[in-house]
């Protein structure tokens, strides 16, 4: 392991660079659009140092693509409030914050603002102002995001004019509001935003709001002329650096291969009951070291088992006039208080569930748990990384921050050795290297050995619910009448819920049904259907979408998309 240390120490030694210690509690932007096209923008960054740094760099890129079209932006008139900045420019501006020799903890507030030219998109039928206004290219947690654009005048707009895409960089994921009101566009991001996750919204104008019939010539000449232009071509240089990417990616992988995972386990033997008292959220957590949505929704039947909620279906009637309006006719009935000493993350999300009654309809939480859920996921993840179930060196070694700069600047050397020097293979190489960086990063964390003797069993266990012996279930369900009840929350973490139903249909034992019903009896059947959880969760979290339309951002928009965007980081 020391090795490997000394492969990261080399490797990091190419640049002075360091990341974290702070997070975005709250970023707003304001941005003011003129006649002359110019967008004026103020960003007000609400930031938390957990560590001591002496500030932030905002990065802005000075270029940004549209469906194959490359255009250049220029920023002027930059300024930081009340702080002392520097600013550099090139391929990106870069906005350095603070003073060298002091440091800060703590909230911290920054105001940059900056005006931006050449932006807008002039097309054939229209013209668009689509802008990354929150870059995926932070290197930590943006929590609380939101914007309003002003138009420079009045403008009758369909929703199918103006759109947001938030979600992950380069993907047309929508976890983001946006409405008009007047001149002013206003919206938000509907979950955490920054390390890979970005915000961009599209405007779209009819001809002529800001470019005049002169200007229109004058732009279709020069692209035009950039059409025609014949690529500059660069005299391939030899490559003699293409061995060091190699005996990183080399080194990588063996140090990897012999401290970082652990040896396979195949399941041999039948588990019923789940090991350790674990919550289904927390097993289905452990299992596969990720928080699906079926991990939290998990909780439902589980609490409904323990007798802390009933989980109770409508049943349409004629005279009924209330009830009838819920697509879903499901709502929770609390019967009591959870513990204090529950798990932080059950207890959040607990609260927040019954936050408005001790009876919630499940329709009533639509779009209503998007950033709770995300919380309470985020509480889950680190409840069970503060567990020692895990090897806490191979954890921090190839699982933490440092890998995500390793990563960052593997692409980005990879870049730079192709897009300047022209070493095609050492170019490869270290995308490549960053490649691995990335998977490595996202797999699931060498476990204990405690961890391991965990993970084994809960494979059994899993093996056990999606396929148990019929006459280990009748013996069983004879001797522990709710055990349906018990086990059912773990086959909805797993994802096995409907075969664990088809189960117990199959040997014909009746499940208790006690925490769900409303006085009639229920067959698997009814239970099949009401208990829909696909249904529940495109309900309960599942974010609303941004409006679609016909505009030429429709079917090609994406987040981290359009001009503007980049990222920063702390330092």
């Amino acid at each position: 392991m020391k090795n490997l240390f000394l492969f990261l120490f080399g490797f990091l030694s190419f640049t002075a660079f360091s990341q974290g210690g702070y997070t975005i509690e709250n970023y707003h932007i304001d941005v003011t659009l003129t006649e002359n096209g110019i967008a004026r923008f103020t960003e007000t960054i609400d930031v938390n140092f957990t560590q001591k740094r002496r500030g932030i760099i905002r990065e802005i890129p000075t270029s940004g693509k549209f469906k194959g079209h490359k255009q250049n932006i220029w920023l002027d008139d930059i300024h930081v409030a009340n702080d002392r900045f520097s600013v550099t420019s090139g391929s990106t501006y870069e906005i350095k914050i603070g003073k060298s020799n002091k440091f800060i903890t703590g909230d911290k507030q920054y105001i940059i603002s900056y005006s931006a030219g050449n932006g807008l998109l002039n097309f054939e039928n229209h013209e668009e102002f689509y802008w990354n206004l929150f870059g995926g290219e932070w290197d930590t947690d943006i929590k609380n995001t939101s914007f309003t654009i002003t138009l420079p005048k009045d403008l009758d707009m369909s929703e199918e004019d103006y759109q947001v895409f938030s979600g992950r960089v380069n993907e047309k994921t929508e976890y983001g509001s946006i409405e008009k009101n007047g001149r002013t566009i206003s919206g938000k991001g509907l979950s955490y935003l920054g390390k890979g996750r970005a915000l961009s919204v599209g405007l779209r104008f009819p001809k002529g709001y800001f470019f005049k019939q002169e200007r229109q010539e004058k732009n279709r000449a020069t692209s035009s002329r950039a059409a025609n232009q014949e690529p500059s071509v660069s005299i391939l240089e030899h490559d003699k650096t293409f061995a060091a990417p190699i005996l990183l990616l080399l080194g990588l992988l063996f140090s990897f291969f012999k401290w970082g995972r652990n040896k396979k386990h195949t399941p041999t033997t039948e588990r019923y009951y789940p090991p350790n008292n674990m919550t289904p959220a927390e097993v289905g957590t452990y299992y596969d070291f990720n928080v699906n949505d079926r991990d939290l929704l998990s909780l439902i039947p589980y609490w409904g088992e323990r007798g802390l909620i009933k989980v109770r279906v409508d049943v349409p009637t004629e005279k009924s006039t209330i009830f009838n309006k819920y697509e879903n006719g499901i709502y929770l009935e609390k019967q009591m208080e959870i513990a204090e000493d529950a798990p932080m993350h059950e207890k959040y999300y607990f609260e927040q569930i019954f936050a408005t009654g001790h009876i919630v309809y499940v329709d009533d939480l639509k779009n209503k748990l998007v950033s709770e859920t995300q919380i309470a996921k985020k509480m889950l993840k680190d409840e069970i990384l503060d567990q020692n179930l895990y090897d806490q060196e191979a954890v921090k070694t190839f699982h933490s921050a440092p890998m995500v700069v390793l990563m960052f600047l593997s692409f980005v050397l990879g870049g730079l050795s192709i897009g300047l020097k022209q070493w095609i293979i050492t170019g490869v190489f270290f995308i490549i290297l960053g490649i691995v960086f990335l998977i490595i990063r996202l797999s699931s964390p060498k476990k204990s050995k405690q961890g391991q003797e965990l993970h084994n069993q809960l494979k059994e266990f899993r093996n056990t619910v999606r396929k148990p012996n019929d006459t280990d279930l009748v013996s069983i369900a004879a001797k522990d009448p709710k055990y349906f009840d018990k086990i059912f929350p773990y086959a909805v973490a797993f994802g096995l819920d409907k075969g664990w139903l088809e189960s117990f249909k199959d040997i014909g034992v009746e499940p208790d049904y006690y925490y769900y019903g409303d006085g009639r009896h229920f067959g698997y059947t009814d239970f099949s259907n009401d208990f829909n959880l696909k249904k529940i969760q495109n309900t309960m979290i599942t974010p609303p979408q941004a409006s679609s339309g016909s505009s030429s951002f429709s079917g090609g928009g994406s987040a981290g998309g359009g001009f503007g965007g980049g990222g920063g980081s702390s330092w």
